[in-house]
């Protein structure tokens, strides 16, 4: 899109430019090179964890002081599907490689099951966070196909807005033109310390921005991947390589059996809960919530364990962290359980060791009454592999955990 006046013009595509570019970027699966990493319709890409930049632990410090539950508020209390909060990836460091164009334009991106959209910074951008990552130039594409829309992402400290356009994107190989945002403005300075460059969503598309299909909906509509699923396992240190699988799960990467639990909400995935214990110890919190059931929503984009304060005051009551991390091993352990199966936390596990500062990893805010639901990010995923199923055997969407390796 050009900007006449600091407005956008929304260029127009004659029909049958359209139609023929549509079809040239719609590839099938017969269409696509044959990769080595495909197999039996699923493809495992490696997922890697950066350390922490330390001007990313101020901005943390900062974030949970007065973002974060602005940052919340916006996510997930709307009452309408919400926008995507940027400043939720402030300590989510996992990230995988992605191209975009002809020709291509290579992009690091955060896989993020809280969110729906893929997006990356504008080359029409002048935002600080657009100059120190990498950018896409529609002009420089020659398989670029306008679409016009504007895009507004709101999140706690200011917006995110763009336009949408439609592109060839390459996941390793799996290629199909699809609809993404190109960002112009990225209002938050937090932002400029991540080390990927934009998101790609792997949530519903209830929750969509503008409707656009998400990007594992529009590889499994173009039969590039033989079912409707993406798996996850962390890196559980940093600089460690985890694996993202799009159209399956690798049991390679877990033990044992997944459990698998129904979605109770096809917004995000969102399942019911049923207690929260301590040291073995019912909280007594979901009983006290109507059906006796808590929430929790899975988010690989969030990098705590976050609730109500009122709830999370009771879980880590005896919990007691100093920055010097003495003594951490002698906090209590925090089991979640889901589908009648306990997934405990050990201190190490749910205690963030940022460089010999010490931080809970489970935090509470307060949300009024809207905030029904625990938010499990990465604090629970490092050590549970999770598998998303869009379509189960009983044609309901579903969550799998399993003990990763």
């Amino acid at each position: 899109a050009e900007y006449m006046g600091g407005q956008k013009e929304r260029p127009m595509l004659g029909l049958f430019a359209a139609l023929v570019l549509s079809k040239q970027l719609n590839l099938r699966k017969d269409a696509a090179p044959k990769l080595k990493g495909l197999k039996n319709g699923k493809l495992t890409l490696p997922l890697t964890r950066h350390p922490m930049p330390a001007q990313q632990k101020a901005l943390l410090k900062k974030h949970f002081a007065g973002e974060l539950p602005r940052t919340f508020g916006n996510k997930y209390l709307a009452d309408q599907p919400p926008n995507i909060p940027l400043s939720d990836y402030m300590n989510a460091q996992y990230t995988m490689q992605i191209a975009i164009g002809t020709p291509e334009v290579k992009f690091t991106v955060l896989p993020d099951t809280g969110s729906s959209n893929l997006w990356v910074p504008s080359s029409n951008c002048w935002s600080l966070a657009c100059w120190v990552h990498q950018t896409y130039n529609h002009d420089k594409s020659s398989t670029y196909v306008p679409d016009g829309r504007d895009v507004d992402i709101e999140y706690g400290s200011g917006e995110c807005d763009g336009i949408a356009s439609y592109d060839v994107v390459n996941i390793d190989g799996l290629k199909a033109g699809m609809t993404f945002a190109e960002m112009t403005t990225e209002g938050s300075v937090s932002w400029a310390a991540a080390t990927f460059d934009g998101v790609l969503g792997m949530a519903f598309k209830n929750i969509s921005v503008d409707g656009i299909d998400p990007p594992l909906k529009v590889l499994y509509d173009n039969k590039l991947i033989d079912k409707y699923i993406v798996s996850f396992k962390l890196g559980k240190e940093s600089g460690e390589v985890g694996a993202v699988t799009l159209g399956g799960y690798d049991s390679s990467l877990f033990t044992g059996d997944l459990n698998f639990v129904d979605v109770a909400k096809e917004l995000w995935w969102y399942l019911d809960m049923d207690d929260v214990l301590v040291n073995d110890v019912s909280t007594g919190i979901c009983q006290k919530m109507p059906g006796g059931k808590c929430h929790a929503v899975i988010d690989t984009g969030t990098s705590m364990i976050v609730g109500k304060q009122e709830w999370t005051d009771v879980i880590m009551k005896d919990v007691k962290v100093n920055l010097m991390c003495d003594g951490i091993e002698n906090n209590p352990v925090i089991t979640w359980v889901i589908g009648g199966v306990k997934y405990p936390l050990n201190p190490k596990e749910y205690i963030l060791d940022m460089g010999g500062e010490c931080l809970p990893g489970i935090t509470g805010m307060n949300l009024g009454d809207k905030m029904d639901m625990f938010i499990l990010g990465d604090v629970f995923l490092r050590k549970y592999y999770s598998v998303y199923d869009m379509a189960g055997p009983n044609g309901k969407p579903r969550v799998g955990f399993a003990l990763a390796k």
